[in-house]
């Protein structure tokens, strides 16, 4: 099984990660498509909840709802959970918005 990913978008909003530590999370950042990341080792994957939410919540115009966004009800959309991994920073972090390509999986055959 791969440990390191290519985080590629599969929609147009972007990939966003949100950082964990200790349990408790950061403030989402966007993340370029295309960047790596890895899989967390056990002693790296307790910082971040064993469920992460399933979806974060996109504001009308662009970028991460805030519960601003949600009480005024601005929430136009949704990017899927994709996975926990470890960032080029070192911070774990849930993904959202993207496929994870394992980078040493064997390529399909030419036909």
């Amino acid at each position: 099984m791969s440990r390191i990913h290519e985080l590629r978008a599969n929609q147009s909003e972007g990939i966003y990660a949100v950082p964990y530590r200790d349990g408790k999370h950061g403030r989402p950042v966007r993340i370029p498509d295309g960047a790596t990341v890895e899989a967390p080792l056990p002693d790296d994957r307790c910082h971040a909840p064993a469920a992460p939410p399933e979806c974060l919540d996109l504001a009308k115009g662009g970028g991460v709802a805030t519960i601003h966004h949600e009480v005024l009800g601005l929430i136009d959309g949704y990017l899927r959970l994709t996975g926990v991994f470890c960032l080029s920073s070192g911070e774990v972090a849930a993904v959202y918005g993207a496929e994870a390509v394992p980078i040493d999986a064997p390529r399909p055959a030419s036909r």
